[in-house]
């Protein structure tokens, strides 16, 4: 089962109502749906204090240890918020597929993929089919290695494989399906698609988060606070329901605002 919290602050907007809200306490809500072979508990934390109470929250919790919340939340000692970059690494290359499949001139595209421990070799191969010449960045160049030798042999196509992230200054486009956790030349006019926001600060136009819709029955059992990414990646990752990696975003976006799939397309 999973377990999702949301926590509800209360408005102390004066000390009548504080001391009010002291004296009635906090108090948490505990709700089971279920739907598509899962069940999940959805706690609600009325915060009256400003504060989680550890006691009566872990008490709710009968002794769940990791559960899903909101980024912003601050649990507990003992508790682990769930976070897996997995789903979103591949929303991240099912966008810039769908992108690249909607390019005019996508021959004329000049594709970066960044991979450093190549989560997403057989990126590479879907883009040749599609593009001319991509570059790969990766320290491990071995998986990399041989889906070019593939898309060579069954494709006739080429691209460089290097560990040199100079190369990426070229590109137009870089898809990035991992977080970015050091610094890579880009050019400041180039797009920039990847799997959560950077750690580093980094030129271009950067769309890290997914906007998704999920099936239906999963849609009804999503707790309130949690965008859709988010707990597709609890479904995906804790309940093995890796179908849902064939999902194509709706949109993408970062701090420069999103893009769908078709914008996205004309945008690089």
């Amino acid at each position: 089962m999973l377990t999702s919290l949301n926590v509800i602050p209360f408005d102390n907007k004066n000390k009548f109502i504080k001391i009010f809200n002291s004296i009635r306490g906090d108090k948490v809500k505990s709700a089971v749906v279920r739907g598509g072979g899962i069940a999940v508990n959805q706690l609600t934390y009325y915060s009256r204090s400003g504060k989680i109470k550890p006691g009566k929250l872990l008490r709710a919790l009968g002794g769940e240890k990791i559960i899903l919340a909101d980024e912003r939340a601050v649990l507990p000692e003992g508790l682990t918020r769930f976070c897996s970059n997995n789903f979103s690494e591949r929303l991240c290359v099912n966008m810039a597929l769908g992108a690249l499949r909607k390019i005019k001139n996508p021959l004329d595209l000049k594709l970066g993929i960044f991979d450093p421990e190549a989560h997403s070799p057989g990126l590479l191969f879907e883009a040749l089919k599609l593009c001319r010449n991509p570059v790969a960045v990766t320290f491990d160049l071995l998986p990399y290695d041989r889906i070019r030798r593939m898309a060579l042999s069954e494709l006739g196509a080429s691209a460089v494989i290097t560990r040199r992230t100079s190369e990426l200054l070229n590109c137009d486009f870089v898809v990035a399906p991992t977080k970015i956790c050091a610094y890579i030349p880009i050019k400041k006019n180039a797009v920039l698609l990847t799997a959560g926001k950077p750690y580093v600060r980094l030129f271009g136009e950067i769309y890290h988060s997914y906007a998704v819709t999920l099936p239906e029955v999963f849609e009804k059992l999503k707790p309130d606070g949690l965008s859709a990414e988010y707990f597709g990646s609890a479904l995906y990752t804790l309940c093995g329901f890796y179908q849902l990696g064939s999902l194509v975003p709706l949109s993408c976006y970062g701090e420069s605002g999103g893009q769908t799939v078709k914008s996205l397309a004309e945008n690089i």
